[in-house]
């Protein structure tokens, strides 16, 4: 893959731009003369809110779960010394599970200082039920489980079903610190902790039967991130260091089998969780300029990826057991990305753009053959582990030429090159060419036209069971011969986007924006064989006095694709239709001050989306039921100037959301008799909050 003349060449072009003008004074300057405003200034929100109804999906990412009572906080105060010093402590939604907390200090031209904390909920199932119980990192049936061959026949099922709420939470921990040790030079380091815990979903399977397990989520994240930059009037440079670190306090998940086990030493099932993992990274940044019309920048990293976790047995199975190859995979991925880029004006008309980007991934994990075993005791036939690789290369020209009368013709060319092993596709290349013409029509309409064309070609399909030839024992489980995977397929894409821009008072601006693109998988048989889409958005603004404004908006999407596949492993023997339609419209009203010292501002957000599938085989259609969701959503507040430092806020907001997702509604946990589920779904909700706070905003 001619690693080495790329990382060679785009590392020298780093490393000239980082010293091409080392030379430069890089002496001290200081202000003797300045003033600063001195002081205490608080701007604060205090109050409550009151939501009506119980709704898990309500309270996605901001807390508000259960109906009742919630306070309300906002602060922010700020600091200035007489030396320039800002001190600023922040603080939103102090009274939710969503809150946010920060204290930043900076001395400008001298220092930075940031702490922060944040906390954020996700909320996705609370209907659901199970029968385990979790004991550490196993998950336990009652003692009296009846253990059955299909779920309906489990005779002490439903007696055993207890609640579980699949939901996680994120905290998250940052210290930040910058020093500038002269005009020319600064030092960053930011440092990241963040806790992820809760519930989440597992699937186990033994063979034919499988079952949804409440999972537990238990990860921490540390992520470093340290810089160097440097600069002067014509050039800067930068080196960076960045770790990203992930720990998983669970390692792996035991569950006992509720079906009737296949054989003797099939009863408790057992499977990896994510494992340890670490990431770092070294990169070089340069930027300059050469002249006043023409910028150079280039940025060059060198990363390692590292896992090494141990592994669990083949099985559970004391009798069955058989040694690993390792104890330890020590899994290693050596990353390099680098990119180039020009961009210069010649004349006043013309301006010229290119660049050059590299990003390789090659993964040094070794190869070993594992004997391992379905169902916690049946031999499987043995399989290698494949390592794969992956280089991607992208090339882009492009040039703007501005014609008379404020019209600008702007055309390009990007071809991109990936190489892969262990894969169908070898090597596949994409040109693409591009035009955009904006053309204005005296001066309040803009026109626009962009025109897309693309190509991608690979240097041949090969069938899965050709794939061993690339390493030893690497193998690829068979599929049928004429599948082209959609991703690897070759593929014509047509574009064209277009859009009208109108000023037609000065108080008055619309857009109109429509844009269709047509996907053909050229050589394709079996697999994607056409996707297409099209859209139209407009958006409306009215701009009046007294700082009032209105804001419209509206917008429909459509993707709908063809797929063939085969049933019999041969030719194409039934056909799948997709459409997914989306409507969506806005509206944001700013009336101003309606009355004496009262402002009010309206919000309504509607939303809905349907998604449908037909197949078609021996001349009959079948359609699956739809796939909806809908979103009303109003919004209203009112402000009233009490006093010059303090404002009383009323605020109303209440969301309409309903869902159709067949594949979940009404299904209970023994609905599919070789599935054991959870019996979650979707909740349609519909739910608001009443709130009243002060807001006090003054100089101390």
């Amino acid at each position: 893959m001619q690693r080495s003349l790329h990382r060679t060449s785009l590392l020298a072009l780093a490393l000239g731009l980082a010293v091409a003008a080392a030379a430069d004074d890089t002496s001290t300057e200081s202000c003797e003369l300045c003033s600063f405003p001195s002081g205490w200034y608080l701007d604060t929100d205090f109050g409550v809110a009151f939501v009506s109804d119980d709704s898990f999906r309500f309270g996605d990412y901001t807390g508000t779960t259960d109906d009742g009572l919630y306070l309300l906080g906002r602060i922010a105060a700020d600091y200035w010394s007489a030396s320039g010093a800002h001190w600023r402590f922040a603080g939103s939604d102090m009274g939710l599970d969503a809150r946010r907390l920060e204290l930043r200090g900076d001395l400008p031209g001298r220092y930075e200082l940031r702490i922060g904390y944040s906390a954020l909920p996700h909320n996705l199932f609370e209907s659901g039920r199970t029968p385990f119980r979790l004991s550490g990192d196993s998950l336990t049936l009652p003692p009296d489980w009846q253990t059955a061959p299909t779920t309906t026949a489990m005779g002490t099922l439903n007696a055993s079903l207890l609640p579980v709420e699949i939901r996680t939470e994120r905290e998250a921990f940052a210290l930040g610190l910058a020093f500038t040790q002269n005009k020319y030079v600064e030092y960053t380091v930011d440092y990241r902790y963040t806790d992820k815990s809760g519930t989440g979903i597992f699937g186990g399977s033994f063979l034919n039967t499988s079952t949804l397990l409440p999972r537990p989520v238990d990860h921490r994240f540390h992520t470093l991130d340290a810089r160097m930059s440097v600069r002067s009037d014509s050039w800067s440079a930068q080196l960076g260091y960045l770790a990203s670190i992930f720990r998983n306090e669970d390692q792996r998940l035991r569950w006992d089998n509720p079906f009737t086990p296949v054989q003797l030493g099939a009863g408790v099932g057992q499977a990896a969780l994510e494992p340890d993992n670490e990431f770092h990274r070294v990169a070089l940044s340069g930027h300059y300029r050469p002249a006043a019309a023409t910028q150079l920048t280039a940025n060059v990293s060198l990363g390692r990826m590292t896992q090494d976790d141990l592994l669990l047995p083949y099985t559970t199975s004391t009798d069955l057991q058989s040694p690993l190859p390792v104890q330890a995979l020590d899994a290693e991925v050596d990353t390099f990305n680098a990119d180039v880029r020009l961009v210069s004006r010649w004349g006043r008309a013309l301006r010229f753009r290119a660049s050059y980007t590299l990003d390789d991934r090659d993964n040094q994990t070794p190869l070993f053959e594992w004997s391992y075993r379905l169902a916690e005791t049946l031999a499987a036939t043995p399989r290698t582990n494949t390592p794969y690789d992956i280089e991607r290369r992208r090339l882009r020209v492009a040039a703007d030429y501005r014609l008379p009368l404020r019209a600008k013709l702007s055309a390009g060319w990007n071809r991109e090159t990936v190489q892969r092993n262990f894969s169908e596709v070898e090597q596949s290349d994409e040109d693409k060419l591009w035009a955009k013409l904006k053309l204005p029509i005296g001066q309040r309409v803009d026109v626009t036209a962009e025109y897309t064309m693309a190509e991608r070609d690979n240097n041949g399909y090969r069938l899965p069971d050709d794939l061993s030839n690339d390493t030893s024992g690497a193998v690829v489980s068979g599929q049928n011969p004429l599948l082209r995977k959609y991703n690897l397929a070759d593929r014509e894409r047509r574009g064209l986007e277009v859009g009208v821009f109108l000023r037609p008072h000065d108080i008055i601006d619309l857009g109109l924006t429509a844009e269709r693109s047509d996907d053909d998988y050229t050589d394709s048989v079996l697999g994607l064989l056409s996707a297409d889409y099209e859209s139209i958005y407009a958006d409306m603004t009215f701009a009046f006095r007294k700082g009032a404004a209105l804001a419209l908006h509206g917008g429909y999407e459509k993707y709908s694709s063809l797929q063939a596949g085969s049933q019999s492993f041969a030719a194409p023997d039934w056909l799948a239709d997709s459409e997914d339609e989306t409507r969506y419209a806005g509206l944001s009203l700013d009336a101003g001050e309606v009355f004496e010292r009262v402002r009010l501002h309206l919000g309504y957000t509607f939303s809905d989306t349907i998604a449908a599938v037909q197949t078609r085989a021996s001349g009959n259609a079948d359609a699956f039921p739809d796939l909806s969701t809908r979103l009303h959503r109003f919004e209203i507040g009112l402000d009233y100037a009490w006093r010059e430092t303090v404002v009383v806020r009323l605020g109303l907001l209440f969301e309409d959301y309903t869902v159709d997702d067949w594949p979940l509604d009404n299904l209970e946990v023994d609905s599919v008799p070789r599935m054991l589920g959870l019996g979650h779904e979707w909740l349609d909700h519909d739910a608001g909050i009443v709130m009243l706070s002060f807001r006090y905003r003054n100089r101390l």
